[in-house]
């Protein structure tokens, strides 16, 4: 009867680990990331500019769940809450006017059991906010 109980404590246990890996929370991801892809603009475009056309990127096909301006960071999801992909926009600088701003984009999505796995880029969200920016 004990040797049963350990058992099922350890599938119990085994099942919740289970469960933890198939999530990705919106705040691992972070700028600075090996993982990530670094662009630029070009064309002198203003923060606000770049601001809205991030935002336009960050809602096409996907659900923004965090966003503050003032730190240059988006971050949405992808499919269902929780389970979904998570992918961030970076921005730097976040003053009015730069010679350029580096973006930097980083996905993860989970993967079954074992660690998430990261993408390098999401193209459609290069391509979403570079269209939204030369639309200006």
């Amino acid at each position: 009867m004990k040797t049963m109980r350990i058992l099922l404590a350890v599938l119990f246990s085994f099942i919740l680990s289970a469960c933890s890996v198939m999530t990705v929370n919106e705040h691992e991801l972070q700028a600075g990331s090996a993982d990530g892809v670094t662009f630029s603009t070009t064309g002198r475009p203003s923060y606000d500019q770049v601001w809205v056309a991030a935002t336009k990127a960050m809602s096409n096909g996907m659900k923004i769940v965090y966003s503050h301006k003032a730190s240059g960071t988006i971050k949405s999801r992808v499919g269902a809450d929780h389970t979904g992909k998570v992918v961030a926009f970076f921005i730097t600088p976040t003053t009015a006017h730069a010679p350029q701003y580096k973006i930097e984009l980083v996905s993860k999505k989970p993967m079954g059991f074992g660690q998430p796995e990261r993408h390098n880029w999401e193209p459609s969200v290069i391509e979403d906010f570079k269209a939204a920016l030369n639309a200006k």
